[in-house]
């Protein structure tokens, strides 16, 4: 080959990368900033993912027409137009991924079709090879208006910090801003703390002020954190950075107090202010991170592209900020034990997911209680938001597959969710029960203005999306934007309820008057050390819309009388496990006297989790069982599942109740308390009793 025919060659092939390539990937994470603001990467390493996108495809497929043409000219051609209709074929997928095709015989024929006949014509005319070579201008085109769109995920603020000096008299201060967190979870039946299930949150309340009728202001957490952290209301197209939000609680208080702080989707921190706290250097290039970046943008980009059967092999990407690509945040149904030594225990939180925020909030601890001078600590953590993996002994639960977003009105899935859920929440009851605990051994907790809330709230209302909101369905919107708010004074000693109207943007101005330092900056809360706002409505807002709405405690009852419907509120944090009318029934042990001829068999891929549980931080625990059920009859109304930890109720399988013969799909929550170290055996027993007598026939044990 000539360095003129190269040169020509490279063009072509550039072009075609570009459409089909770099343009639908540079676009997407250009207009999604947050994706950065996730992953906490440098700029050289988005420098090295620009190359990766917008001309490593090109190159690759150039040099190969090189070294192929040393030996063949006339197969370097046929390289060359393979690679030619291999990106049309890829520009292809795209366009019917589009268009929403759902036989995938059909999207991937008419991608063939499609991809074909570009590459066709681009062999057949000349013309159209000219018109594809000065498609490749486009190649520095973009990248340059990627670059533009980047800029705040990397701009810095030369803001001068107006404060006041740290007086002997200025208290520690911890903010610890939980995620995907609603006030009704926390309730018993009576309206308190679920001190049963939740004691460590309980014994928060005893000691502060429970701003019971408190409302976050988005319930979208690039919107929501920043407003906490600025009292501001977001502003449609606001991103979350330090370029955007250049006053905020960070550059307030870092001409006062050491800031201990830790984002896990925000940037508002300078560098150099929390360098000493990120668990990664972001000034510098860092394999491991940039590795797992790489690969999330493979798992995004066949999301984009690929038809429905082949996106259903990928990593879920709708249950986390990003590292879809790790095993801990997949809805891998084919989970393999991972055994997890001593001095190994935080391997797996290097990662992401909620391990990796457990491991955040213990160092960020360590950092407070072992600090000689008075610290902000200032956190956010994506706990309990999804993935729903942590179990509240810190083990980690088995994944299930991801359905969407949205609560479907068939099934369990939903009420699974909430069960799932509810675990990971009894792990965030044990972080506080840590951190009150920590803090008071190292006579830091009474002297201290603790503050602790959530950005956003999650709803579980069946036919409605769990986050997604046009403020028509009333008890959607109190789960949305009701959260728990606990703020304890320096000294307090005695909890007490506080009802007044109060929003997560009144934080910052209370911070700020306890701690004693002064600002200029204007903001939208008011400071609740001796203020009972009076809001009729509260403004909140989404990506799209904002509304005024009425909120009152009175309302959150009614969302956990609710859901106590479907899961009990009544005994310990693994009673979730069983449902409303069960959870009498979770531990104790059945005797069946006949086999079931109704039921024959069921199986779960996961069975052999069953046969090595192990103890400890991370380790794989099968608290959630999926698979199938074989029905050789018609089932009536009212039948259920019990499924049975060697010979004691362990969960319940309610789609037994009026099923049809055949093949039917199942997924259960089991007590975890259960599901001790060692080899255990696990059957289930069909339950047909009635008022009078109790009825349990016995199907079997669980096979694969």
């Amino acid at each position: 080959m000539t360095p003129r025919s190269a040169l020509k060659d490279g063009v072509i092939l550039l072009a075609l990368a570009t459409i089909s390539i770099s343009q639908p990937m540079l676009d997407l994470y250009g207009k999604n900033l947050e994706i950065f603001a996730t992953a906490k990467i440098s700029k050289l390493e988005v420098a090295f993912f620009i190359f990766v996108v917008a001309l490593l495809p090109a190159i690759i497929a150039l040099v190969i027409q090189i070294f192929v043409g040393l030996v063949s000219l006339r197969a370097a051609r046929i390289v060359h137009y393979c690679f030619v209709g291999l990106f049309c074929f890829i520009f292809g997928l795209a366009v019917t991924r589009q268009l929403g095709l759902s036989l995938d015989i059909l999207a991937f024929f008419m991608s063939i079709v499609l991809g074909a006949s570009i590459t066709a014509a681009i062999v057949l005319k000349a013309t159209v090879r000219t018109f594809v070579s000065y498609v490749g201008a486009l190649a520095p085109l973009l990248v340059i208006v990627f670059v533009v769109q980047i800029q705040p995920v990397f701009g810095t603020t030369n803001q001068k910090i107006v404060s006041s000096a740290v007086t002997v008299t200025t208290p520690p201060i911890v903010l610890i801003v939980f995620d995907e967190s609603p006030l009704f979870a926390l309730l018993d039946s009576q309206g308190n703390i679920n001190a049963e299930r939740f004691p460590g949150f309980a014994k928060l309340a005893s000691f502060s002020t429970w701003h019971r009728n408190a409302t976050a202001v988005s319930q979208h957490t690039t919107q929501a954190v920043p407003a906490i952290f600025t009292s501001n209301i977001p502003k449609k197209g606001d991103k979350p950075f330090l370029s955007v939000h250049p006053d905020n609680i960070f550059t307030m208080l870092q001409g006062s107090y050491p800031i201990n702080g830790y984002e896990s989707v925000t940037s508002l921190c300078p560098i150099k202010v929390c360098a000493s706290t990120n668990p990664i250097d972001l000034e510098r290039l860092n394999a491991s991170r940039l590795k797992t970046f790489l690969k999330d943008a493979g798992v995004v980009f066949g999301h984009r592209i690929l038809p429905q059967s082949l996106r259903n092999n990928l990593p879920a990407i709708g249950e986390s900020w990003g590292r879809f690509s790790v095993n801990e945040g997949a809805s891998d149904q084919t989970q393999k034990v991972k055994k997890i030594g001593a001095d190994d225990k935080f391997d797996m939180t290097r990662v992401g997911g909620p391990f990796f925020q457990l491991r955040m909030f213990n160092e960020a601890v360590d950092r407070l209680v072992d600090s000689k001078t008075n610290t902000a600590t200032i956190l956010h953590l994506i706990a309990p938001h999804r993935p729903w993996l942590m179990l509240p002994d810190l083990r980690k639960s088995t994944a299930s597959p991801f359905l969407g977003d949205l609560n479907l009105t068939t099934g369990s899935n939903t009420r699974v969710d909430l069960q799932r859920y509810l675990y990971q929440l009894g792990a965030v009851d044990s972080m506080i029960s840590s951190l009150i605990k920590r803090m008071q051994k190292a006579n830091q907790w009474d002297k201290s203005l603790v503050i602790i809330t959530a950005d956003h709230g999650i709803s579980f209302e069946p036919g409605i999306m769990k986050r997604s909101t046009d403020f028509s369905n009333a008890g959607q919107v109190t789960d949305l934007f009701t959260i728990p708010m606990f703020i304890k004074m320096p000294n307090q000693v005695a909890g007490r309820l506080d009802d007044c109207a109060v929003t997560n943007l009144d934080l910052l101005p209370t911070i700020m008057e306890v701690a004693k330092v002064s600002t200029q900056v204007p903001m939208e809360g008011v400071s609740l050390r001796d203020q009972c706002p009076v809001r009729p409505k509260r403004l909140v807002t989404t990506t799209k819309t904002s509304s005024l709405i009425e909120s009152s405690f009175s309302k959150v009852l009614e969302r956990s009388d609710r859901y106590a419907q479907w899961v009990t509120r009544e005994g310990t944090v693994n009673k979730v496990a069983g449902l409303a009318d069960y959870v009498g029934l979770l531990g104790t042990k059945i005797e069946t006297t006949q086999k079931s001829l109704a039921v024959t068999a069921w199986h779960s891929e996961i069975i052999k989790q069953f046969k090595d549980i192990r103890p400890g931080l991370g380790q794989i625990t099968p608290a959630v069982i999926y698979g199938d059920i074989d029905i050789a009859s018609d089932l009536p109304t009212g039948t259920n599942g019990l499924i049975l930890i060697d010979g004691k109720v362990a969960g319940v399988i309610d789609e037994l109740s009026g099923a049809k013969a055949g093949k039917l799909e199942f997924i259960a929550v089991l007590d975890y308390t259960l599901l001790t170290p060692g080899r255990h055996q696990v059957s289930l027993v069909i339950d047909n009793s009635n008022s009078d007598n109790s009825d349990y026939e016995l199907v079997g044990s669980l096979v694969e």
